[in-house]
């Protein structure tokens, strides 16, 4: 009788774990550029003839540490969901005890796994200021001064948080992913700007950092977000927390199968149908959260990542229409499926016509392109012949 709630709460875990290893496969992919981005500095070092041993202690450190931090929730929740499934297969009936059994460990995981995702934007600007306080301090010899980088992402209460989670039986979860991308996107914004001075200064321009800091001690960003964009984050929101509660739809009511809108008398075969909805939508919820991580960074392959995930909605979602009865609970959040195509595509639309957002995802220097050019980057060939728009291939081509 204790089983069945567990259950549906290991689920939602489930659920959640998905997501963090959608925000974590992010937070990889910007480790690495900014790997690459120390590794570019610490040689423009070298080539002038500036000790680079504090630098390149710094740098080891950072990457061991983000090497650590990146695996070690990943590995946990295999190793622990490994585990699990293998003593409550091998010892155990596969009943509700038997799940049971099993999705403690994906709990476990998730326990592991939230610190570390969570707390990761903050984690790496206080890394990438201690490198830039080791830069500025090695450029001090020469007489010339760097400005280390600001800081910008505030610190949270992460008790705060698990507690909303746990009220809200999971649902909180959306909206705490989505600050977390908001967070890393404040902060990937402002690296790009300092990152801007940066490069202003190496190549030559001693007085790059003159004014570069706002009233609150911030770097000034040089190009703001258009005001749409908001509108794209708060829709691809709304589709996150539909799915969520579709699929705590399904967890709460176990014994309801669909197939389109014929009731399944057989048990097993509801089973296999609600996991595969559970599937299902965990598989548009991640599609909506890839179009989120990086909207608001400004980059090329950022934008390209919206409009990719905003056509893969058209397949699942047209299964979902099949497949699917939400049931009284989900009917209360419930979007039509017809509607959530015409978000997708509204938003595919909005951010290949508007002027203002090709003005924004245009690389600095750059010609903003035509609209035929813009839709046809999406699937075939580069823009400008520079793919990699980053500023550590910036300094080797400008500078080296």
């Amino acid at each position: 009788e204790y089983a069945a709630p567990i259950v549906a709460s290991a689920v939602e875990a489930f659920m959640i774990v998905v997501l963090l290893f959608t925000m974590y496969n992010r937070f990889v992919t910007h480790s690495k550029r900014d790997r690459m981005w120390r590794e570019a500095l610490i040689h423009h070092a070298e080539s002038q003839g500036l000790g680079t041993q504090a630098l390149k202690a710094e740098h080891q450190a950072i990457t061991d540490r983000d090497t650590f931090n990146m695996v070690r929730p990943l590995m946990a929740v295999i190793a622990l969901t490994a585990t699990g499934s293998f003593l409550a297969i091998v010892f155990f009936p596969m009943d509700l005890t038997g799940r049971f059994l099993i999705w403690i460990p994906v709990l476990l995981g998730l326990i592991i796994a939230i610190p570390t995702c969570v707390r990761y934007p903050l984690r790496h600007e206080s890394d990438q200021i201690r490198f830039t306080e080791v830069l500025a301090e090695t450029f001090r010899s020469t007489g010339e001064e760097i400005m280390p980088m600001p800081k910008v992402v505030k610190d949270t209460k992460l008790w705060i948080h698990v507690a909303l989670l746990l009220i809200t039986s999971g649902l909180y979860a959306v909206i705490w992913l989505v600050m977390m991308v908001r967070a890393m996107n404040r902060h990937l914004r402002y690296q790009h700007s300092y990152e801007d001075h940066l490069l202003q200064f190496l190549e030559g321009d001693k007085n790059a950092f003159e004014g570069a800091l706002d009233e609150e001690g911030k770097v000034i960003r040089k190009r703001h977000m258009p005001k749409n964009l908001f509108i794209t984050e708060l829709l691809l929101v709304a589709i996150c927390f539909t799915y969520m509660t579709r699929i705590t739809g399904i967890v709460t009511d176990f014994n309801m199968g669909m197939v389109g809108n014929t009731i399944i008398n057989n048990i097993n075969i509801e089973e296999y149908y609600n996991y595969g909805m559970i599937l299902l939508y965990l598989a548009l919820m991640m599609l909506a959260m890839r179009a989120l991580i990086g909207i608001a960074s400004g980059r090329l392959q950022s934008w390209r990542r919206v409009i990719r995930s905003c056509i893969a909605f058209v397949i699942p979602i047209l299964a979902s229409m099949y497949i699917y009865n939400p049931g009284s609970y989900v009917h209360l959040f419930d979007l039509n499926p017809y509607v959530t195509l015409a978000v997708a595509y509204g938003i595919i639309l909005m951010t290949v016509m508007s002027v203002s957002i090709r003005a924004y995802y245009t690389p600095k220097g750059r010609e903003m392109p035509k609209v035929r050019e813009w839709f046809r980057y999406v699937f075939f060939g580069k823009l400008y012949g520079d793919e990699e728009d980053s500023i550590w291939e910036k300094i080797k081509s400008s500078i080296f």
